[in-house]
């Protein structure tokens, strides 16, 4: 379709825009070039009904929805020179093809007007071609670009093009070329890229057969100040251009300069002014005659096989081809060319029985459609009226509005879509400020609302002592009073965190006097001693508990025959209380409360007396109770 090869020879020139860039321009759009993309994707013509149908619909509202408006053109009565180019796309001989017979293409055009006019998109149909029409336009100023894949669109003297549509609405991206970029890099006029279809084909015409697309640039770069269409014609009007055979003469293998190799080592180049097996020139470019020569012997050659070619077509080039493309134009339509306000119900209905829709569905998807009308022209419609706003959304990043529509006039009640923030705030102030005033009500009021506070009543003031007191150790039934030792030149606290206990040497005892020495009566209180020991018992003696960490002692009055327990730097276990006596346990019993009623608090302070507890591991008490 089109000037062959011609996408691949702007490739260099190729650009790529996203549709945001597209906003606010009037694109004219060949709809043959997306009946024809929608009808060769192939997963698509099983799978869906009507696909061209479906294409035009979704690239319709995603282009509405970029600001982007469109002038749709379809095909008119094609030229006799095109005869052959259908007849061979239609899979017919060229005499069985009636002149303008398009009815096939023509049924599809006619349904895809109809949608337009239901969307109220303007179209017009062109006199030939479409994209003829499309330049036309384009170079009239009644449209920005030209949307087409015929490359036939720049023969026409397009200026601006876009082809190759992605409507993916985060990342949709289209393809776009400029006749000017094109004319500065690649120095391709409208009448060079017209010789260039009549030398590789186009719709009309087949061709050089045997020239390619870089033979054909290098033929349009031989004489670039004057026309390249003149010079095809005179090349092929006149007699077969002749070269000036000269043969090559002798050229050194080493420097590449004129002169055999021999001599050049025996007496030296001419132009490297020394031997040439001890030159190291980067610049080994000859300057004789026949090297200054070979870039004409090059297009002379290439002059001689078009000509030779070309010769074999006896109407190359042909006129008519020519002026197909070079002709003006007009618009043969008394239409506005804008906008005009879509249906909603009859959109509804089209897409439903074209593309076997339910007929919510219909609605839903030409919603959008019809409040981007609305939007862009600042007017509330009869069609559809929203009833209530029922939160903000964030859609790619822009601030929306989920609200619910009455459709009237229609089977389907009620639609919830999402809506522009900024436009709906536009056209329908009332509803929008009332819902954000009531909002900003919720916040303040939700703000005011005391927060539920954690009952501290209970655990103000208490230590950590007198959880494990209630939580973890239960206290037994009866308490003695348990009374220090003279010795206190040296005190030492047991400090409870977590479970764990640590012995520690206070270091300023006028900070933690009497709050440390109630903790260390705290945790030995939570232990009651039944002591029934003799009367006639022995002197109490006097140990001491160390640390190999932290020294200190706390003197203690124990029983003669208890054993001294060293109490060492807490390895962050569970602390176990017990009494360790190996010799005289007698009747020294712990009683552990069997009623929640048995168990009492521990006293604020104790004193330390004869058979007070001291430290032992868990291990070790289980296996004093085992030998008792």
């Amino acid at each position: 379709m089109g000037v062959k090869c011609l996408w691949e020879i702007l490739q260099d020139v190729k650009a790529t825009r996203s549709l945001s860039d597209l906003r606010d321009q009037t694109l004219a759009v060949d709809l043959a070039a997306w009946i024809c993309e929608a009808e060769s994707v192939r997963h698509m013509q099983n799978a869906v009904k009507n696909p061209y149908i479906r294409n035009l619909f979704y690239r319709v509202s995603v282009l509405l929805d970029h600001g982007v408006r469109m002038i749709f053109v379809t095909d008119g009565t094609p030229p006799d020179l095109k005869r052959d180019t259908i007849a061979k796309r239609l899979g017919k001989e060229s005499g069985s093809f009636s002149r303008g017979s398009r009815n096939r293409l023509n049924s599809k055009f006619k349904e895809c007007c109809q949608l337009l006019d239901q969307i109220g998109i303007p179209w017009l149909k062109s006199d030939g071609e479409a994209e003829a029409m499309c330049a036309y336009l384009n170079n009239e100023g009644m449209a920005d670009a030209c949307v087409t894949s015929d490359g036939d669109v720049f023969l026409y003297g397009a200026r601006k093009v876009y082809r190759n549509f992605t409507t993916d609405k985060r990342h949709g991206e289209i393809e776009y070329y400029d006749m000017d970029v094109i004319e500065e890099k690649l120095t391709l006029n409208r009448r060079s890229l017209v010789a260039l279809g009549l030398i590789l084909g186009c719709d009309y015409c087949d061709g050089v057969h045997g020239i390619g697309k870089v033979q054909a640039l290098d033929f349009l770069k031989i004489d670039q100040n004057s026309d390249p269409i003149y010079q095809l014609k005179k090349l092929v009007r006149n007699v077969k251009p002749v070269i000036n055979e000269e043969k090559k003469p002798t050229h050194c293998s080493f420097c590449k300069h004129k002169g055999s190799k021999k001599d050049h080592l025996k007496s030296g180049c001419d132009v490297c002014y020394s031997n040439c097996k001890l030159s190291k020139l980067d610049n080994r470019k000859c300057t004789c005659s026949w090297h200054a020569g070979e870039t004409v012997r090059k297009q002379k050659n290439l002059e001689i096989s078009i000509w030779e070619k070309a010769k074999q077509d006896p109407s190359f080039p042909d006129q008519n081809v020519i002026n197909e493309f070079l002709r003006e134009r007009k618009i043969v339509t008394n239409k506005k060319l804008q906008r005009k306000r879509p249906n909603l119900k009859g959109i509804a209905e089209l897409v439903s029985d074209k593309l076997d829709w339910s007929e919510e569905r219909g609605v839903e998807k030409a919603l959008p459609i019809w409040t981007n009308w609305i939007y862009v022209m600042n007017e509330q419609g009869h069609q559809a009226k929203p009833l209530r706003i029922v939160k903000e959304r964030k859609k790619e990043g822009t601030p929306m509005f989920e609200v619910v529509w009455e459709i009237c006039d229609c089977d389907v009640d009620e639609i919830t879509a999402l809506e522009p923030q900024s436009g709906f705030k536009e056209v329908f102030p009332d509803m929008a400020n009332e819902f954000l005033q009531e909002k900003e009500k919720q916040q303040k009021e939700k703000k005011k609302k005391p927060s539920k506070k954690k009952d501290t009543e209970q655990t103000k003031g208490k230590k950590m002592t007198d959880f494990y007191g209630k939580k973890k150790i239960p206290n037994l039934e009866k308490m003695e009073k348990i009374q220090p030792t003279q010795d206190t030149s040296k005190k030492g606290v047991i400090e409870i965190l977590d479970d764990k206990a640590e012995v520690l040497t206070p270091k300023s005892p006028t900070k933690r006097g009497s709050e440390d020495i109630d903790t260390l009566a705290s945790v030995l209180a939570s232990v009651s001693i039944a002591s029934r020991a003799p009367s006639d018992a022995e002197p109490p003696k006097t140990h001491d508990v160390t640390s190999d960490d932290v020294s200190f002692a706390l003197n203690f009055s124990l029983g003669s025959s208890l054993l001294q327990t060293p109490v060492p730097r807490p390895n962050r276990e569970k602390i176990d209380l017990a009494i360790i006596d190996k010799e005289n346990l007698g009747d020294t019993a712990v009683k552990i409360p069997e009623t929640e009623s048995d168990i009492k608090s521990p006293p604020s302070s104790a004193l330390v007396e004869p058979g007070s507890p001291v430290f032992m591991t868990l291990a070790d008490r289980l296996r004093l109770r085992e030998k008792n």
